[in-house]
């Protein structure tokens, strides 16, 4: 998998959760005015979409607040457009902060700029990190590691620049979520025959995953617990859980009545069959 054609996807499509992948809320995001309400959406919606039935504080307290022997310096590794980099930074945490594209480096750079966060931004390689060995108290990751094709390799760069104690906490997404089980390996690859016209299971999760509308991206995969802990198991301590929204496909499956379904049906349903894998180690 050549990574300047993923470099070139997600500079070209950055996750904004917009409903076309890659689409602004504002026509001129140049303009300062427009930047800044374009951050401010795009924040409410990645704590609203990732974590639906909690506030963005709890959210960061329960998922992000590294837990390691020591917790000041860390690295975040897939910046995006800084929501999560400007959280640690409001917090006081000393933070670096990478994407391999340039464009999620420019726009972090300036949120940073226009809003005095002091965190430092870098274009860099998640199977290549440029630090040297034990370097940080913890290092975070969300939604970054199954677009890159050596994921075994990213996990392995993260053990080496942690501090032994070191907390870090990984997002990939959940080979038996509901999310796609339904949509991806049933409505897509079997009822709709694509499994039969992919080369391979690779190919139908970058098509229907991330840019599903667009024609997909170039490379995403999907993971069971079982494996995830595989990738992990250099750690000392590796805990997993399922997260994510799953309201919007009974939203689809049962457009009249998902309404007066109760909320503890859908904490059952995510507590299972999440979308997405968080992974917390300890080195």
């Amino acid at each position: 998998m050549n990574k300047i054609n993923i470099e070139k996807w997600w500079n070209d499509n950055p996750q904004t959760y917009s409903n076309t992948h890659g689409k602004f809320h504002f026509e001129d995001i140049n303009a300062a005015e427009s930047f800044i309400k374009e951050m401010e959406v795009i924040d409410e919606k990645f704590w609203k979409v990732n974590f639906p039935n909690i506030s963005k504080e709890e959210a960061f307290e329960k998922y992000f607040m590294p837990k390691g022997k020591q917790n000041n310096n860390g690295l975040e590794i897939g910046c995006g457009l800084g929501t999560l980099a400007e959280s640690y930074s409001i917090k006081g945490y000393i933070l670096t902060t990478l994407d391999l594209n340039q464009r999620a480096v420019d726009f972090t750079s300036k949120r940073a700029f226009i809003k005095n966060l002091t965190i430092k931004v870098l274009k860099g390689d998640a199977e290549a990190l440029q630090f040297d060995d034990e370097t940080f108290d913890f290092v975070v990751s969300w939604g970054v590691l199954m677009h890159t094709p050596q994921t075994n390799k990213a996990v392995e760069e993260i053990y080496r620049v942690l501090k032994p104690g070191g907390w870090c906490g990984v997002m990939l997404y959940h080979k038996n979520g509901i999310f796609w089980r339904i949509l991806g390996s049933l409505w897509e690859g079997y009822l709709h025959y694509e499994s039969k016209f992919l080369n391979n299971p690779h190919e139908l999760t970058s098509r229907y995953y991330d840019g599903g509308r667009e024609e997909g991206n170039p490379h995403t995969k999907v993971f069971s617990i079982k494996e995830a802990k595989g990738l992990f198991s250099k750690f000392s301590k590796v805990d997993v859980e399922t997260v994510g929204h799953v309201k919007w496909i009974f939203r689809i499956l049962y457009p009249k009545i998902w309404l007066y379904i109760p909320n503890y049906f859908f904490d059952y349903i995510r507590k299972h069959w999440g979308e997405f894998l968080w992974i917390t180690c300890i080195k």
